[in-house]
């Protein structure tokens, strides 16, 4: 475990002569308190008997109990469905796995502390909170695994492409060679269209293994965001959907490649669209952050059947779809386009009561912020 995360021999040894002091009734060592409460894991010192005489504030939130409260009781009792042994390491240190009621996972490591004879005067129990540790991994492996699909995507999109080429150029020699009224060139024209439908799946696979190059410019997001909206009026009138726009006063430009930006919002757009096929609204906002100034950030609303919520995480992954047509990439693309934009898109859905798409942009260097 990374030592940032443990106390060291010269820190335990301070902190268990403060446990000795506290032991022999000479009180606390103020300054030792004050340095337990300023980091960010928890300690908690144990007596011979494995009973808590201090808690650090940090271990207070772990352990959800006030360190008061703590106080004579023995740690692993605080665990009533038993925190699950791991591991032991050197100096017969043990290493815990638990849960929190919420269900954010804690690795607990507690030491013995010895004296200069050799004795055991007690125990020192690290506590650290590893919701944020293996947040790190499964975007680590989120990100190795879009890396080896890219790879593959590209080889395999490459070595279907040539095939389909020949393939498309000997069907339209055929067709050139039959009469107009021959009855077998519906055939070849329906090959053809095949083909064509192929390559464009292709096409799909190539901009997400190797999207091209950003040219990042300074825009207005609302003319990107109303481009999109005219080109989906007529299909959006069709199906009954209503697109309104909000948007705060001044605005700042934001660098952006409008193209590929267009594309972010035509895959959100049209998703709105297919999830409300019986009509409904989809909203349009778009302000500063209050929270982050130098952001802008955009809401997408729809008022459709929603996400079930085993899918919200999986929504960004490529080839994930709970839909009957298409790849699974729509929503793939468009976070890798809003990474290369240096921005972040994420999802806030419920079965049956809609979704909201939350874009975050950071704003021109120029804008005033």
């Amino acid at each position: 475990m990374p030592s940032r995360y443990l106390l060291n021999k010269d820190a335990q040894s301070l902190v268990m002569k403060d446990y000795e002091e506290t032991v022999r009734g000479e009180g606390p060592n103020p300054v030792v308190r004050e340095i337990l409460d300023g980091i960010e894991i928890g300690v908690v010192l144990l007596n011979r008997e494995g009973k808590i005489i201090f808690a650090n504030k940090a271990s207070e939130e772990i352990l959800e109990h006030k360190r008061d409260l703590l106080v004579g009781k023995r740690l692993l009792s605080l665990f009533p469905q038993g925190a699950k042994e791991i591991g032991v390491r050197k100096g017969d240190g043990k290493i815990f796995f638990h849960k929190k009621r919420e269900g954010a996972p804690f690795k607990l490591l507690i030491v013995p502390y010895h004296d200069a004879q050799g004795r055991e005067r007690g125990r020192v129990a690290n506590l650290q909170d590893m919701t944020q540790v293996y947040k790190m991994q499964e975007e680590i492996l989120r990100i190795d695994r879009l890396a080896y699909l890219g790879e593959f995507s590209s080889t395999l999109a490459h070595e279907i492409r040539n095939p389909l080429a020949g393939i498309k150029t000997t069907a339209q020699a055929l067709s050139e060679e039959l009469g107009e009224n021959d009855s077998r060139r519906e055939y070849i024209d329906r090959i053809i269209k095949e083909i064509d439908r192929l390559n464009d799946l292709l096409r799909t696979f190539f901009s997400f293994a190797k999207p091209r190059r950003l040219d990042l410019i300074p825009c207005h997001l609302k003319d990107v965001i109303r481009e999109v909206k005219g080109l989906l009026a007529k299909e959006a009138e069709k199906m009954k959907v209503t697109i309104k726009e909000v948007y705060d006063g001044d605005l700042p430009l934001v660098p952006l490649d409008a193209n590929q930006m267009q594309q972010v919002f035509m895959n959100l757009f049209l998703n709105a669209l297919e999830a409300m096929p019986v009509g409904g609204i989809l909203t349009v906002e778009v302000g500063r952050m209050d929270s982050q100034k130098g952001w802008i950030q955009v809401k997408v609303k729809d008022t459709g059947k929603g996400i079930v919520s085993e899918h919200l995480t999986k929504i960004f992954d490529p080839f994930f779809t709970t839909k009957s047509k298409g790849l699974g990439l729509g929503l793939a693309i468009t976070h890798k386009i809003m990474e290369g934009h240096g921005g972040t898109i994420g999802v806030e859905s419920a079965s049956e009561k809609g979704s909201t798409f939350i874009l975050r942009l950071p704003v021109a260097a120029d804008s005033g912020n």
